[in-house]
């Protein structure tokens, strides 16, 4: 016997007539709409940079407003990193910083000269670590200060753990009755 899915399918929905019902609203005529997207492969520092580039003189919360973007501190972040590359340029005597694209064009850069500055920074870190230039080693702490003979009974309770503390403590309850 087939299952309860397959009997509605075969029996029961062909007779429903489903193409043939009207509802209320349907008053025969269609209207298509049209639904604007950006490529999928468009980032959002090229979308803030096309901003810019049809709104010159924009400052980073006139971009965010416009965009819809609650986070300004994202959209004044990569307006900054494009000014520091030299693709926007930044008017500081206004408050707020007004932008200006430099160029009409927005650079892409290829995957080889992607990994090429990857390689470029990769050995300048490795050279940099090889003179000592490299991040800070840490330093481990010690427990007790260098050069005490004898611990203190604090530094032996400050070190240990609740569970040690409480075997500790069984043990000089044998120990000295109590």
């Amino acid at each position: 016997m087939a299952d309860l899915q397959t009997e509605i399918f075969r029996k029961v929905l062909p007779q429903m007539r489903l193409n043939e019902l009207k509802f209320d609203d349907d008053v025969g005529t269609t209207t298509e709409i049209k639904v604007e997207t950006e490529k999928a492969t468009t980032n959002q520092t090229e979308l803030l940079w096309r901003y810019i580039r049809d709104n010159p003189g924009s400052s980073a919360s006139d971009v965010a407003k416009a965009k819809g973007i609650t986070d300004y501190k994202n959209v004044a972040t990569r307006i900054n990193q494009l000014a520091k590359r030299g693709v926007l340029r930044q008017d500081t005597n206004e408050h707020p910083i007004k932008n200006y694209v430099v160029d009409k064009l927005y650079p892409r850069i290829s995957k080889d000269e992607k990994l090429a500055r990857m390689n470029a920074a990769r050995a300048t870190l490795l050279d940099k670590r090889a003179r000592g230039e490299g991040k800070p080693k840490k330093v481990k702490k010690m427990g007790r200060p260098i050069g005490s003979g004898k611990p203190t009974p604090n530094s032996i309770i400050k070190s240990m753990s609740v569970l040690e503390a409480r075997e500790l403590y069984d043990q000089l309850k044998q120990i000295f009755g109590g």
